[in-house]
């Protein structure tokens, strides 16, 4: 640059105007292309995070809203709906959803800007989980080095419980995130105790205290943590210099955490609680849940773990003096580990010993960033890279496997299906029967207002109502038809009430959905006036087997006919209820035909569900024909047969 401008100072004097424009231009270019090394080096230099990131995006945000929000998600939609109050929010989180406000102040904001739905809340979760994954490369590179943190940014990235919990629109990612940044912090202000550290480190805390009331299990051992290292530094100025750091971000986490104090106080008068007795293997057990159970990736991961403890265990006679160890890297980080997770389980374990059991695998995600770490420093200790490339790679693959064959994550349903449920009910609610649902009514709620049903809904013991209706004590009972539906592992109405209820009322239209069912009772008198309705009795001689257990006709093989049908020549809408067997994974494919005429196919499902048809009769009387066309029968495969339940003639 010296020389450009020397040379251009010394033509300056025989061409001024048109010199001064080229040194200006000279000038433009170098500033511009220091500037652009400037910005592009840190990206060039760090490109492989940014592709790790973008992939951890892309497996959280795939197929986001495929599945229903379940119990504990509803709550939150209910909760932090910006139709209510902010009173009634914390009201809800002080009585029924002891949590912490961070999540649902955030989510409410989200509605109150986007749009109050399943896609904005699980966004939330999605970009937090997505940050997580890049605050672990943070904390790695901290601990040791930028290989050890791209390590523990892969491990993160293809993580079961980070990425099943970034699609959730619950706050225990926030928790996995904070949790992270707060440690990252942590070690940052005993290594350096200067102000930003201070600052950042009280601010992530704090973050996290927010996310999750187990984070007040991990701050404990971050307090007790603390303690030691002060003990352990050599110099008196500095054991000071970092006991007046700790003293002043306790300070600013106190007073910034008073506001929830009574909250807190109020959730630990709790003496009575859902989950049931701690096991004494509780850490086996959620070591496999935080990796999905993964049948073939647990002994790899516990392997590792093994190698880290050998690891640390021979790096320890190299290690020196023990006030030397905060300037061990392999040590200090292998105490921070060890305290982060045996404090954080220690003190829930005794509570739920000696008080109420409290102890639940996703509530103790605080303490997955450590074991995520611990397996990364396991693989970073093998000195071959091609060892552990290999051990990464694998890592990678196992947990892909886990996720898209064996669990079939993104294609399977694993979360109750009360949207699929209460679109069920409202496509075929169009008499607006009442919706009868005993235990999940308030979460279902948010479906039915969405869906915009008309129907009123009622949170009745549903045995109690069945034998209101049956013994017809009070007027309001004698309804002309109602929906009986359930969730969240209720089941459906015993078979004794289900006879009961049989006399007087006909089951129309059943669903089974996962973890989720609807069934339509109308009444018998409204249903003959319009309807014709075939029941698996009403068959010929001969068609088919009646099964009384079963309350169904099996079609063992070929066809079964109705007897003769008198209909008017109009629009008809057939309902038929079915269900087969499998043979070789395929299910029973059933033709219906009127006189001769396909009218539809279908292939039965493993429980008795509706299937619908509209036909055109243009016959004064007519038998209708039900064919399975794929039996098969083969040893240790299966036997495909199908049951038929009911059908039903609708006038359109």
């Amino acid at each position: 640059m010296h020389g450009i401008l020397y040379y251009r100072h010394s033509a300056f004097k025989s061409d001024a105007p048109a010199k001064y424009k080229i040194l200006q231009r000279d000038i433009r270019r170098y500033s511009k292309s220091r500037i652009m090394t400037k910005v592009s080096d840190p990206i060039r230099s760090n490109w492989f995070i940014y592709l790790i990131v973008l992939f951890a995006f892309i497996l959280r945000a795939w197929n986001l809203t495929s599945q229903s929000l379940w119990l504990d998600e509803l709550h939150n939609m209910i909760e932090a709906d910006p139709a209510i109050s902010w009173g009634q929010l914390f009201s809800y989180l002080k009585c029924c959803d002891q949590h912490p406000p961070l999540y649902f102040i955030i989510e409410r904001l989200a509605f109150t800007i986007f749009s109050h739905t399943e896609g904005v809340a699980r966004s939330i979760s999605v970009i937090a989980g997505t940050i997580s994954v890049w605050c672990m490369w943070l904390l790695g590179r901290e601990v040791f080095s930028k290989q050890l943190g791209y390590i523990a940014a892969i491990l993160t990235c293809v993580n079961y419980y980070n990425i099943f919990y970034s699609q959730e629109a619950r706050g225990y990612i926030f928790a996995f995130l904070f949790a992270t940044l707060s440690f990252l912090y942590f070690i940052k202000l005993i290594r350096s105790p200067v102000r930003r550290n201070v600052i950042l480190y009280a601010v992530f805390t704090l973050l996290l205290l927010y996310s999750h009331y187990y984070s007040l299990f991990a701050v404990a051992s971050q307090g007790l943590l603390a303690l030691l290292f002060i003990f352990l530094e050599e110099k008196r100025t500095e054991k000071t210099r970092l006991f007046k750091a700790f003293l002043f971000s306790g300070i600013i986490i106190l007073v910034g955490y008073a506001p929830w104090v009574p909250f807190l106080l109020e959730m630990s008068r709790i003496k009575s609680f859902w989950i049931g007795n701690v096991s004494h293997d509780f850490i086996i057990a959620f070591f496999r849940n935080y990796f999905g159970d993964a049948e073939t990736l647990i002994p790899v991961l516990t392997l590792l773990l093994i190698v880290y403890i050998v690891h640390i265990s021979l790096g320890s006679k190299e290690a020196g003096a023990p006030r030397n160890i905060k300037n061990n890297p392999l040590q200090f980080s292998f105490i921070v580990i060890l305290g982060w997770v045996f404090i954080t389980y220690l003190i829930p374990y005794l509570r739920s010993m000696l008080v109420v059991p409290i102890l639940y695998p996703r509530y103790t995600i605080v303490v997955l960033p450590a074991i995520l770490l611990a397996l990364a420093l396991g693989t970073d200790s093998f000195k071959a890279p091609a060892i552990k490339y290999s051990i990464v790679i694998l890592i990678v693959a196992l947990s892909f496997i886990d996720l898209a064959v064996a669990k079939k994550y993104y294609t399977a349903a694993h979360k109750s299906q009360f949207r699929e449920m209460t679109a069920f009910v409202v496509r075929e609610n169009k008499d607006n029967y009442p919706v009868v649902n005993q235990l999940t009514s308030w979460h279902q709620s948010y479906y039915l207002k969405k869906f915009g049903s008309k129907a009123k809904l009622m949170a009745r013991d549903k045995e109690a109502l069945v034998d209101s209706i049956v013994a017809g004590i009070a007027p309001q009972w004698a309804l002309n038809g109602f929906w009986i539906v359930g969730a969240h592992g209720e089941q459906p109405i015993s078979e004794e009430r289900l006879t009961r209820l049989d006399k007087e009322y006909m089951l129309l239209k059943q669903e089974k959905f996962f973890d989720a069912w609807a069934q339509l009772f109308v009444s018998r008198k409204k249903l003959s006036a319009n309807n014709i309705i075939i029941n698996y009795t009403d068959f010929p001689t001969g068609e088919g087997t009646v099964l009384n257990d079963q309350k169904a006709i099996a079609i063992w093989t070929g066809a079964i006919y109705t007897k003769p049908i008198h209909l008017e020549k109009r629009t008809y809408k057939l309902t038929i209820i079915a269900m087969g067997t499998s043979c070789k994974d395929e299910f029973p494919h059933l033709n219906i035909y009127n006189s001769n005429k396909k009218i539809g196919d279908f292939y039965a499902k493993d429980q008795f569900a509706n299937k619908e048809f509209t036909f055109e009769n243009v016959n004064d009387s007519t038998i209708l024909k039900i064919e399975m066309d794929n039996d098969l029968m083969q040893e240790g495969a299966g036997d495909r047969n199908a049951f038929i339940q009911r059908i039903m003639l609708e006038k359109q």
